[in-house]
């Protein structure tokens, strides 16, 4: 059980935190995040080895402790942990800055409205003045993102772009979660994620303002005609694409910068 607390303290604090290397002076600021966080969802106890090295972290010193690599059987628990909600996280910073942190703990990356630059460090977010700062795009490209953790999407109401592209967690059941986005969203990619099937497609009907929606490699989808027909009945003012192919970039694809 110690090595097993002391795997999971090590791997959270690497995942958020990646490049604390390159922020010594900023990276206790978010490093105090993810304790708070942890200890709000009360699912680890951290031993005394553990909080020495957080110690170290929070004062600001550049002695960071070697992280423990996770064996591959943990991947999965551990992720489902990364996509926990916390209620006190949320009322403590907003729903904006809680989603994002979840976002960015999960591997995705987003971008704030009227702001030109993706985030895709966690240690360059704002250190305050959280309301300020509202998601307007997300790209979950090659991410963690769980259904469990949709529910982060709750009270964001600036979100107007989102791809789920090769997000091997994403399920019928996180899709249909983007009803949290229906006020908002108006660009979605789903691409390259096998546990999405007719079922997850349907459950986009109730996103009234999309303009625009890709669909590509998606191989549990079995009704392609018909899950095409039933959406664009749906949004007959929405731009629906469906290839059989796509070679270099989605003609959508934004720079990130």
């Amino acid at each position: 059980m110690y090595m097993v607390l002391r795997v999971f303290s090590s791997v959270i604090h690497k995942r958020a935190f990646s490049s604390i290397w390159q922020h010594p002076k900023t990276a206790h600021l978010h490093f105090q995040d993810s304790r708070q966080y942890l200890r709000s969802l009360n699912c680890i106890t951290l031993t005394q080895s553990s909080q020495k090295a957080e110690a170290k972290i929070l004062h600001g010193r550049n002695n960071v402790p070697t992280l423990i690599q996770p064996y591959r059987g943990l991947w999965g628990w551990l992720n489902m942990i990364f996509n926990l909600v916390s209620k006190d996280r949320i009322r403590e910073v907003g729903p904006d800055r809680a989603c994002v942190e979840w976002l960015m703990r999960c591997g995705a990356v987003v971008k704030f409205k009227n702001y030109e630059r993706w985030q895709k460090d966690y240690n360059s977010l704002p250190p305050g003045d959280f309301e300020k700062y509202r998601i307007e795009m997300v790209d979950c490209t090659d991410s963690a993102v769980m259904s469990v953790g949709f529910r982060h999407f709750q009270n964001c109401n600036e979100v107007r772009w989102v791809r789920l592209k090769n997000a091997m967690y994403v399920t019928d059941e996180a899709v249909a979660k983007l009803e949290y986005l229906h006020s908002s969203l108006q660009h979605l990619e789903i691409v390259s994620c096998g546990n999405v099937s007719d079922k997850g497609l349907m459950s986009l009907q109730p996103l009234e303002h999309l303009k625009y929606l890709l669909l590509y490699n998606l191989p549990e989808v079995k009704d392609k005609e018909g899950c095409l027909r039933i959406l664009r009945e749906a949004f007959p003012e929405c731009t629906i694409e469906y290839p059989e192919n796509v070679t270099g970039k989605n003609k959508q694809d934004e720079k990130k910068t």
